[in-house]
This record gives C-alpha cells, sequence and structure tokens, in this order.
C-alpha cells in the first residue's frame, strides 16, 4: 500500500535525524522538512507533560549537546503499529535508544506515539509523544 509506503519512509527518515554519531549532530534539516512548522513534541515521562514545539525542542537539543550531556544517539524502531483515516494518520512505535554505539542492550525502550496529516502532498509530523 503506496500510503504505508510513505509513512515508513517519514518514519525512517524520523528517526534517523535525531540519530547521530561521536562527532555529529542530530540533521535538524531534514527534522523541519518532515515536522509541520506548528507541530508539538511531548515529553509525558514525568509528573506534568513537558510540551514543545520544534524550535524549542531543537534548542534543548542544543543545549544538551553544548553541555556535554551526551556524544552520540541512536533510536531504532522495533515494532510499529498504524492506522490512516484520510489525511490523518497515528502510529504507535516501539523503539530501542542507545548513547553508545554498537552497544547491545538498549539504554532506553519506549514507545512514540506519531501523529501525521497529509498536507502538500506529503505526510508530515504533527505530533508526537
Amino acid at each position: 500500500m503506496l500510503l504505508l509506503t510513505e509513512l515508513n519512509a517519514v518514519v525512517h527518515d524520523l528517526y534517523d535525524c535525531i540519530s547521530f554519531g561521536p562527532g555529529k549532530r542530530p540533521n535538524f534539516r531534514l527534522m523541519r522538512r518532515i515536522f509541520l512548522p506548528q507541530a508539538i513534541l511531548i515529553n509525558a515521562n514525568g509528573a506534568e507533560p513537558q510540551l514543545l514545539t520544534l524550535d524549542a525542542f531543537i534548542s534543548s537539543i542544543e543545549a544538551n549537546l553544548a553541555a556535554g550531556k551526551f556524544t552520540s544517539f541512536e533510536e531504532t524502531e522495533v515494532k510499529h503499529t498504524t492506522e490512516v483515516f484520510g489525511k490523518v494518520a497515528h502510529r504507535f512505535s516501539t523503539y530501542e535508544a542507545r548513547f553508545t554505539p554498537g552497544s547491545v542492550e538498549p539504554d532506553i525502550v519506549g514507545i512514540n506515539s506519531i501523529q501525521f496529516v497529509h498536507a502538500d502532498g506529503r505526510w508530515q509530523v504533527s505530533s508526537i509523544a
């Protein structure tokens, strides 16, 4: 199905743009291309959810990199469930994340809830939690 192929490509780009090795940086240009400008990124791991704009999310990554909080990061999708209705799609994306390149065991295993809209002839991320 073409829709799922297109969504799979966006998700591949999503995980690719936030992953980077030592001495490298996330691909913020790609990130800005696959997210809607008004996208919301939600961190629901704390006591209260933290809602960030795309610019605020990028700024927080840049601040953490500048502070030396991490030097590499790799996040990969290991399983997913996707639903599409018209120009709206949702994906539960199970992922593994590693702070050390090549490590066998993931540092984090979680699920991203990703929402997409089809606009300007392509799928874009509207929110992620």
